[in-house]
């Protein structure tokens, strides 16, 4: 019924309500159809003996009672009762599967909202950071990589852990040295554990903003990485050294302590959407310390995983 559709896509209110209207005068004709101000929910009824039909509202939509069948011409049947019944199941479905289109949509902005934050930002200064051009161009293609992998993100399939742990090594401590900043990251044995795609990129966006705070706001001169294997997921920590002989004081970062920033208030909304949880706190005199739990797979089904060799990562 392409009525039902222009009603459910209007995007004025006004306009949808005017269409709802039109819909019932070209389905029934009635002499008068005005405002009926009864509670939702109230079924399709014949009244006054078929002179009048009431239909409920269908939020956004507001009911109507309709008055004199074609015109006055004709008594409103149990056949018009069933129609307008039909009407509205229709119109809820679609008014339904907008709002959940539209739901849909906003979410889907502030994923890629928090991963362009998370990832692609630390890149770029990162590579804006490098004097080697070759090493430049590498975090470039890198962050087009990152770019690709935001706007096509699904979250099926699996990536070893290992891989991912390696990578993200060898892109951090890098840009770690380029602050002047030591990394501690022992290595742990992780067989063929593999992680769901949602929780990998969470993984990577828990420590590329971890390292960029500590790099950016600590004052710290050394950073240590731990990374545990548990029974049913990961429990990785970064902790600074605060001021550490950096010759600046010890920084009150806003995002750290939940006040504020959206860097790390991003990371507890992506850590807690794949069923982990994060914490935040400052150890007396040696600075931050950001943990996070996740488990292997986010909560989700994900499709069966294929075994790659041992590595320590």
């Amino acid at each position: 019924m392409r009525a039902a559709d222009a009603i459910a896509l209007a995007r004025d209110r006004d306009r949808q309500q005017a269409l709802w209207r039109e819909l019932l005068v070209a389905e029934f004709a009635p002499l008068s159809v005005e405002v009926a101000l009864e509670v939702p929910g109230v079924d399709v009824t014949i009244e006054e003996d078929g002179a009048a039909l009431l239909v409920p509202s269908t939020p956004p939509l507001p009911g109507f009672r309709l008055r004199w069948k074609d015109q006055g011409r004709s008594l409103f049947s149990p056949e018009d009762q069933r129609k307008a019944r039909d009407i509205i199941a229709i119109l809820k479905q679609l008014i339904e599967g907008r709002q959940a289109f539209e739901a849909g949509m906003h979410e889907e902005r502030e994923r890629i909202a928090r991963d362009v934050h998370d990832n692609v930002g630390l890149r770029l200064t990162s590579a804006l950071s490098q004097i080697e051009a070759s090493h430049k161009d590498d975090l470039i293609r890198e962050t087009f990589t990152d770019i690709r992998r935001i706007l096509t993100q699904g979250q099926g399939g699996s990536l070893p852990l290992a891989e991912v742990v390696a990578d993200l090594r060898g892109e951090l401590v890098d840009y770690l040295e380029i602050h002047g900043i030591a990394c501690t990251w022992p290595l742990v044995e992780t067989g063929d554990l593999r992680l769901s795609a949602g929780v990998a990129h969470a993984l990577r966006s828990f420590l590329r903003e971890s390292l960029h705070n500590a790099a950016r706001h600590s004052g710290a001169d050394r950073v240590s990485v731990d990374l545990q294997v548990l029974e049913d997921g990961l429990r990785v920590a970064v902790s600074d050294s605060g001021s550490g002989g950096r010759g600046r004081a010890p920084v009150r970062i806003p995002s750290l302590i939940g006040e504020g920033g959206h860097g790390l208030r991003n990371l507890r909304l992506r850590i807690s959407d794949i069923g982990g949880q994060m914490t935040i706190s400052r150890r007396s005199g040696q600075g931050f310390r950001i943990e996070a739990e996740m488990p292997f797979s986010a909560r989700r089904p994900e499709p069966a995983s294929t075994v790659v060799p041992k590595r320590a990562v």
